[in-house]
């Protein structure tokens, strides 16, 4: 979106497009390397792709910018919770729900095929605990686990949208510019002792929402400063440092409000959620298929002509489902509106042009 009035984004902020596909992409090649798919490991950039673990932080950071900003634009109030958490859900469930099938069927084959299951593979089974707390994204209240064990990230980030839903309306409050930093304060100290919800990686949404609000004229350069010193400071606590700091730098990017990008990360951006819930089954099935007739797996640099022929495969799926589900699921939700009345021209109030591809 684009516009010139004080209240409208000036800028399409396509370098946040960039960095989502990217750590996307890094995600991929981090669990193709060797943590999805044990036949390419060892090889020779194993050390290196070890850094695309770290996408998952920088998708928090994002969603904490990206989500705020779309409820303001949308006129969220607290009246529109239940309609707010129902797009939420439509948004992440159908694909998802489509990758667990996908993972279903392939331990099913497996078990067909080899008469036994899948070695190496943390698989749930199939049991009314398994089904129902992958439907509600929530496995370990039920005793099981993950269909597909990205999705605990999935879970997080419906911790994270109800905590806004219930929020940000407080956090915008006219005249009353304690609060952030009191909410923030409230939950990185929480986040240092429980283990519950999205808690634990609160400081990594915190960094986003307080670019977020620093953007749109809500926050000053010192109350930014010091609730992403404190971010950063709570999440070293419980956190390695790298992926810190890449969230610290995923921030700055926020703020500095490069335009980077390409067509290609344009295109990777678009397709980034369903190549991150579908890249799992996809490289399984993959694998299993491509080591039965080659022996490329077997010398070091067959390895790497191998990961790179399943990302393709994955880029290549991510892609067709995007044009055949995603993209006309996206295009429903948006017919999904809010009862309150948005701010005039349709997005926040900003003393500094801001700029989202929410």
């Amino acid at each position: 979106m684009t516009g010139t009035s004080g209240t409208k984004p000036s800028h399409n902020l396509r370098t946040l497009d960039t960095v989502r596909g990217l750590a996307a992409l890094g995600v991929v090649v981090f669990h193709y390397g060797g943590v999805v798919l044990p036949s390419l490991a060892p090889h020779p950039f194993e050390q290196v792709l070890t850094f695309g673990e770290y996408g998952v932080e920088v998708f928090f950071v994002l969603s904490g910018f990206v989500i705020p900003y779309s409820m303001v634009r949308a006129g969220y109030g607290h009246p529109d919770l239940g309609p707010f958490m129902l797009k939420r859900y439509l948004r992440i469930a159908p694909l998802a729900y489509l990758s667990a099938v996908l993972m279903i069927a392939y331990h099913a084959l497996a078990l067909a095929v080899l008469g036994r299951p899948v070695h190496a593979v943390d698989w749930p089974g199939i049991s009314a605990a398994s089904v129902i707390g992958n439907l509600i994204f929530q496995p370990q209240l039920l005793g099981s686990g993950w269909f597909n064990f990205v999705f605990w990230t999935l879970a997080i980030e419906f911790g994270f949208y109800l905590a806004m839903a219930l929020l940000l309306p407080v956090l915008l409050r006219e005249g009353q510019r304690w609060i952030p930093g009191f909410i923030t304060i409230a939950l990185l100290g929480l986040s240092i002792w429980s283990d519950a919800t999205f808690l634990p990686f609160t400081g990594y949404f915190a960094l986003g929402v307080a670019a977020f609000l620093f953007r749109r004229g809500d926050l000053s350069a010192g109350n930014l400063a010091w609730i992403a010193s404190a971010s950063m400071a709570a999440l070293l606590v419980r956190h390695p440092w790298p992926p810190v700091v890449l969230g610290a730098g995923t921030m700055a990017l926020l703020l500095w409000r490069p335009s980077l990008g390409s067509r290609f990360t344009d295109w990777l951006s678009a397709i980034s959620y369903s190549l991150y819930v579908m890249h799992v089954p996809v490289g399984y099935f993959s694998e299993s298929a491509l080591k039965r007739i080659t022996h490329l797996h077997e010398a070091p640099w067959g390895k790497v002509a191998l990961l790179l022929a399943y990302t393709g495969i994955a880029l290549l799926a991510a892609h067709m489902l995007y044009q055949v589900a995603e993209k006309p699921l996206l295009a429903r939700l948006r017919r999904i509106r809010y009862a309150s009345k948005p701010r005039a021209g349709g997005a926040p109030r900003a003393r500094r042009t801001m700029q989202s591809s929410a």
